[in-house]
């Protein structure tokens, strides 16, 4: 009797591992999505300003609840990681793919218009006090 309670637990464990491969990514493991490199081409320095400041506010924010999600799918019950977030939540990866594309689009398009001033890699002027 003991040993099928045993079997039956051994079993148990191994199907609960086997469901960890659906465990979500750390947003640094997320690759961008494909976009076309000339959405934004209309756009003003101004315009491209304002979005890219805005697709970072974005980004930090999907990045942080990818990351939560990863950390979530984390918890251990007994000892064995359980992947809760994946089970009851909807994915945030595609959110997090679509902000870096919209990030690495904006700020190739700053650079190829010319909006960024004596080779400056950071769009966003930064304040002098």
């Amino acid at each position: 009797m003991q040993r099928q309670i045993w079997a039956r637990t051994v079993i148990v464990l191994a199907l609960q591992t086997s469901v960890l491969t659906g465990c979500a990514p750390r947003a640094t493991q997320i690759a961008p999505t494909m976009m076309d490199p000339y959405a934004y081409e209309a756009a003003t320095c101004r315009e491209l300003n304002y979005m890219y400041s805005r697709t970072q506010r974005d980004r930090i924010f999907a990045d942080i609840a990818q990351n939560q999600q990863y950390e979530d799918d984390r918890t251990r019950t007994f000892g064995i990681p359980t992947p809760m977030a994946s089970l009851f939540e909807e994915s945030r990866a595609p959110a997090t793919a679509q902000t870096k594309a919209d990030s690495l689009v904006i700020k190739s398009q700053l650079q190829r218009s010319g909006c960024l001033a004596n080779n400056n890699t950071n769009p966003i002027p930064i304040p002098q006090y």
